[in-house]
């Protein structure tokens, strides 16, 4: 009997991590940049009337949207496809609505958000759900012990310590995780001119501190720079931190 519904009991998981690949395909991002459950909720439509209903769970795709870093016209597409699959589908007023109240309230639904929770593949196979939990357990001082406060050019230091911990935090990810941002919003955290942010996020990843790809200019492609975290924090090159003790000496 157990052999028997091994199948099903795999099934939801399976359903999850093949949404997630499929869909972030489809969107063009990373697929750590997606977790299962929003790609299961993607790929579901939803009858007025019943639970989860379609305008809570619009709110939760635009929200997840915004983390990711589309803009507004990207939003839409991307809800206004989603909705052909609800029966019937939302007005589209709602979904204009919806997002602007998800980019204004910058909202975050967690883990533990009942409706997130009911298209969850488990918290012990869904990467970024261990990693949620795991988050706590970075030791940031490492940073410097390390010395990294002196390595780092002041324009790699703001962006690093300043705007990407900001840019979690507002987009509800986890230390680490990939963030999808252009350079006018990271160079807006940072405190810098956006002239300088490219050169930060190349010396921070030539340092092994970051991952980083460059987005483009051009809207329409929907490509947004995309930048994470490193973690553990690793120990910089000897002969760095060599010039920087002695400098001080």
């Amino acid at each position: 009997m157990a052999a028997g519904n091994a199948p099903q009991a795999i099934d939801g998981p399976l359903k999850g991590l093949l949404a997630q690949g499929e869909v972030s395909r489809d969107l063009h991002i990373n697929p750590k940049a997606l977790r299962p459950c929003i790609a299961k909720m993607i790929k579901t439509g939803f009858e007025k009337g019943k639970i989860p209903d379609r305008s809570s769970i619009s709110s939760i795709l635009a929200s997840e949207f915004v983390k990711i870093g589309f803009d507004t016209q990207r939003i839409e597409h991307e809800l206004l496809k989603w909705n052909i699959l609800n029966t019937p589908p939302l007005k589209q007023s709602a979904i204009h609505s919806t997002i602007k109240t998800a980019i204004r309230n910058n909202y975050n639904y967690s883990c533990r958000h009942d409706f997130v929770r009911e298209f969850c593949i488990g918290y012990d196979i869904c990467a970024y759900a261990k990693g949620f939990y795991r988050a706590n357990k970075i030791n940031f001082r490492l940073f410097f012990t390390y010395h990294w406060q002196l390595i780092l050019r002041n324009t790699a230091l703001l962006v690093y310590w300043v705007a990407l911990p900001e840019l979690e935090k507002r987009k509800g990810l986890k230390p680490g995780s990939v963030i999808y941002e252009n350079q006018v919003e990271i160079a807006r955290f940072a405190g810098i001119s956006k002239k300088y942010v490219r050169s930060a996020l190349e010396e921070l990843t030539a340092y092994g501190l970051t991952e980083y790809k460059p987005g483009t200019p051009r809207k329409w492609e929907g490509k947004a720079t995309e930048v994470r975290r490193l973690f553990p924090i690793p120990k910089p090159p000897k002969e760095a931190v060599l010039k920087v003790t002695n400098d001080s000496l």
